[in-house]
């Protein structure tokens, strides 16, 4: 008898998932795949788009003809702040283009000289000035440096939209694509912000979807509802908005960053918010969400990289190391400038540590007598520089809860001590390792069964 299982294609810049989950929101199965790397037109290295068209309708068709599986439904959830553009003829039009590649300078002279200066405009948009990390900025990139591609536009299609769209042929846009630093979205007005309209980029901008399902994938004699898709970190906050009736603070942890989201304070950004690396983001029905960055992961990944090689450990060793209490209480007592602590590699001027960005003096590995003993003083130091970000999202005071999803909820050292760090809240890992797409899984399924009980997931407590 065939299981009956909700797919969810997780669209990662380093990993690309297929996700099934069970009618209790247990994940089954993961196929899990690293795709190559390309260039884009201007030499630039991003995702390559006919790699991943050929991974997602491969893996679905492979999931579809299984004599082992019922699929009842399909969403996605994937990395935000990313266009792609759709010709008349339903093609792709571009490369995906990273959101690091760098914004011109001369075209960010003139978008603000046109539009107002950078914090009025962040005020309004509740969008950092970030160059192509607003995907808005992208579409205006397009228009003015390759017009004759922005001329052949149809629709421009926020990545998790443009998965819908490749299965369905259905161009929709929603809440959580527009709302996550794209610098389109007027928070106040609950509108296009008014450059969007002078530039005419609202009209290929699809219309919202008024539904989390945005057609039926048809093939095989089966027709199988397809959602519009999620951006990743409003996905894996919409899975905690459905358990929990308290208040909690989300930690949304990748490889590169850590986004903390307050789902609970929707009072307008101020300008010493802006500063400090704060935006706010949109839930599924348009509500505010604060948020503040953190470009923790990346410092993580390059450190312990260089401990494996000082130490001689592999470098998936870090997830082996046990909490010990005399090494934390070491780390906790080395004062800041002490030889012992953290020389950040780079944060990326992030949060409030806009000076620690690019430090040239690389932080000395040989005074400390173990792996071990480095990976806690790593931990307990990276915490700290954390901690205004985490302080700016819960201006309002810290909640019960705070719930650690995505990356680092297998790091014993960096749980242990961030509840050491907080003792007077709930450090919660959820039993479910992929939150983003549960989230996913959850809005689908609660659309095509409003009486869906809520589900039992679990927690492990710190």
């Amino acid at each position: 008898m065939k299981k009956t299982v909700t797919a969810v294609l997780d669209v990662g810049i380093i990993q690309k998932k297929l996700i099934l989950f069970d009618e209790n929101f247990d994940v089954v199965d993961i196929a899990s795949e690293k795709l190559a790397k390309t260039k884009d037109d201007d030499g630039f290295e991003g995702d390559d788009i006919q790699l991943l068209n050929q991974w997602a309708t491969e893996s679905w068709n492979k999931l579809v003809s299984s004599d082992q599986y019922d699929v009842k439904a399909l969403n996605f959830s994937t990395y935000g702040a990313t266009f792609m553009h759709i010709d008349e003829s339903g093609n792709t039009l571009t490369p995906l283009y990273s959101y690091l590649k760098p914004f011109d300078e001369d075209l960010e002279t003139q978008f603000y000289g046109k539009y107002g200066e950078k914090v009025k405009f962040a005020l309004e948009t509740c969008s950092p000035p970030l160059g192509m990390l607003n995907s808005g900025l992208q579409i205006y990139w397009l228009k003015y440096k390759k017009p004759e591609v922005y001329n052949r536009i149809k629709y421009s299609l926020h990545l998790p939209q443009y998965m819908a769209y490749l299965f369905t042929k259905e161009a929709t846009t929603e809440y959580t694509s527009i709302g996550c630093h794209t610098g389109i979205w007027n928070f106040r007005r609950r509108d296009y912000h008014q450059w969007v309209k002078d530039e005419g980029i609202d009209k290929i901008i699809p219309e919202f979807s008024t539904s989390p399902v945005v057609g039926h994938w048809e093939g095989q004699g089966k027709q199988i509802p397809v959602g519009t898709g999620l951006h990743d970190s409003s996905s894996a906050l919409r899975t905690y908005l459905h358990l929990f009736d308290e208040k909690f603070l989300l930690l949304g942890m990748t490889d590169t960053w850590c986004i903390t989201l307050n789902p609970f304070d929707h009072s307008p950004l101020r300008p010493e918010d802006v500063s400090q690396d704060c935006l706010q983001y949109l839930t599924v029905q348009g509500r505010r969400v604060k948020a503040s960055r953190f470009f923790i992961g990346n410092e993580h990944g390059y450190q312990f990289n260089r401990m494996a090689k000082h130490f001689g450990k592999p470098l998936d060793y870090y997830k082996s190391v046990k909490f010990d209490e005399s090494l934390f209480s070491k780390a906790q007592a080395t004062s800041k400038g002490d030889a012992r602590s953290l020389v950040p590699h780079s944060f990326d001027a992030s949060g409030a540590h806009k000076s620690d960005t690019g430090s040239e003096k690389e932080w000395d590995l040989s005074i400390f007598d173990s792996f071990e003993d480095a990976y806690h003083q790593l931990m307990r130091d990276l915490i700290s520089f954390f901690e205004p970000a985490i302080a700016i999202a819960a201006r309002k005071g810290l909640p019960k809860y705070l719930i650690v999803d995505g990356e680092f909820t297998d790091d014993e050292i960096f749980l242990h001590t961030l509840s050491k760090v907080y003792p007077s809240v709930e450090v919660l890992v959820p039993n479910m390792p992929e939150g983003a797409a549960t989230g996913a899984a959850l809005l689908i399924n609660q659309y095509l069964n409003p009486q869906m009980k809520k589900p039992e997931l679990g927690f492990k407590k710190y």
